[in-house]
């Protein structure tokens, strides 16, 4: 890519920059000892606005030593990978060289400067980790893998790490993007020195489309997170942009879909990152966000296919065992009859999603179809989940299906493997996305689709349990 243009935050206040567009907006702030912040919390998750939470620092439980510099210095040893925000290149270095590194260079860029390195991306350390799944600060509902997080329904070999962190003094920057897979975002400051901060620009959900489109008429494509915005460029922008100020303690929550950009200003910020996916999140990124990722060919990262499956599959066992009389109810919930209605749409929607997914991959006659494994059971498939094949023209994740050329493998030599050949998946191969060679590629199917049309059609009868008939099940003709 091109080296990217010159870009400072010296002098910027929160107040200085809305003065700068008629469209600007301060993001609304709540405190973290608010006795209602779950309502809050809720309220915000329904509007697609952003929010920003403050004061986690102020609390007793709040870990000060161990997120400062200090203590990453002592537990940090091995390398880290960097990105040059000028030339945008990886590197990887010592957290010690990191360190020296920042310290050699001014808190703000200059027009000729060549190198300003920022940490990202990085795997946060396992205590951070044990903090945040144990802390009474940061509620549950917003934990990663928390129970609001649908992402813990798929096999722990199978999901993806969100939680990551970021080191960085100003100017150092995020380029304006959208988090993947129309996932809620979450972005806490742990630390800061010499009155760092960052500064946050985003959009709200419903913004999405016209933001794609102003990317367009400038020359870029918003999925691509390849273009910094000015100033200037979010001033002119087609909807409202809200901005804040994150400092120690901040924790910024990011609806789906919002187009936002960081950028660090003064000292050194240290932040925790991570994503949640809920219901509604996948059926925007099946909908909205995976047919992008598929044109521009960006990898989809979340696997929100097999997420699907695997949440329906668990509740459809909570609803028969509520169907039953048995109480599976979370002990937050205000009763049983709330919990069960909400369970039951929550049904409803997933067995939408799946049915399209699998009437749109399945195969009139299967039996005929190559297979990745040919001997399955139910117990192999539920304790060891899915395979991992990802479409090697978009990136995107292959759930049901997929074709195949064994001749145009991506390793060296030929081989006669499905597992080894060439896979496009079924979006892909319908808008003429083939292998090299030019040969028929061969339908291939990762799971019999009777385990499928099996799931499925329990899900229709756990319905059916609690009085929700407007369901058909799949049969195999």
């Amino acid at each position: 890519m091109p080296p990217e243009r010159y870009l400072t935050s010296a002098g910027w206040s929160l107040n200085g920059l809305i003065m700068q567009g008629s469209r600007f907006r301060e993001i609304p702030r709540v405190s973290a000892s608010d006795v209602n912040l779950e309502a809050t919390i809720s309220k915000h998750e329904n509007s697609g606005l952003p929010l920003v939470i403050e004061g986690m620092s102020e609390h007793q439980a709040w870990p000060t030593g161990m997120f400062d510099t200090q203590w990453l210095r002592n537990n940090l040893k091995q390398k880290i990978q960097v990105r040059n925000v000028h030339n945008r290149r990886d590197l990887e270095v010592t957290f010690e060289e990191f360190l020296d590194h920042i310290k050699s260079i001014h808190q703000y860029a200059s027009a000729d400067e060549t190198s300003r390195l920022y940490a990202k991306d990085l795997e946060c350390p396992p205590e951070w980790k044990k903090w945040l799944d144990t802390t009474p600060l940061v509620p549950r509902s917003l934990c990663p893998h928390g129970p609001s997080d649908i992402m813990q329904n798929l096999p722990e070999r199978a999901r993806v790490e969100t939680l990551m962190c970021y080191l960085g003094i100003g100017d150092t920057f995020t380029p304006c993007h959208k988090d993947l897979c129309a996932s809620f975002g979450h972005n806490l400051m742990c630390h800061t020195e010499d009155d760092g901060s960052a500064f946050w620009f985003m959009t709200d959900s419903s913004a999405a489309s016209s933001m794609a489109k102003y990317f367009q008429s400038l020359g870029h494509e918003l999925d691509l997170e390849s273009h910094t915005m000015s100033i200037d460029e979010f001033a002119a922008a087609p909807c409202e942009t809200y901005i804040t100020e994150q400092k120690a303690g901040d924790l910024v929550l990011v609806p789906p879909r919002s187009c936002h950009q960081v950028v660090n200003h003064g000292g050194l910020t240290v932040k925790m990152s991570w994503s949640r996916m809920t219901i509604r999140s996948t059926q925007v990124a099946l909908y909205h966000e995976i047919p992008i990722y598929r044109r521009v060919c960006r990898a989809e990262t979340y696997r929100i296919k097999s997420t699907i499956h695997h949440t329906l599959r668990r509740n459809t066992a909570l609803l028969e065992d509520l169907a039953k009389g048995k109480d599976g109810s979370p002990t937050l919930c205000h009763s049983h009859d709330v919990f069960r209605k909400q369970l039951a749409n929550d049904v409803q929607t997933l067995l939408d999603l799946f049915r399209v997914i699998i009437i749109e991959e399945g195969y009139p006659d299967p039996e005929t179809l190559d297979h990745v494994i040919r001997d399955f059971h139910h117990n192999v498939y539920d304790t060891d989940g899915y395979p991992t094949f990802s479409c090697d023209f978009c990136g995107s994740d292959i759930f049901v299906s997929f074709f195949c050329c064994k001749q145009c493998s991506l390793s060296a030599q030929n081989t006669s493997s499905v597992s080894d050949g060439l896979h496009i998946c079924p979006g892909c191969y319908a808008e003429g996305r083939s292998c090299g060679c030019g040969k028929l590629m061969e339908p291939v199917q990762c799971w019999p689709l009777q385990i499928l049309y099996g799931d499925h059609n329990r899900a229709v009868r756990a319905l059916r349990g609690v009085g929700v008939m407007e369901f058909d099940e799949i049969t195999d003709k």
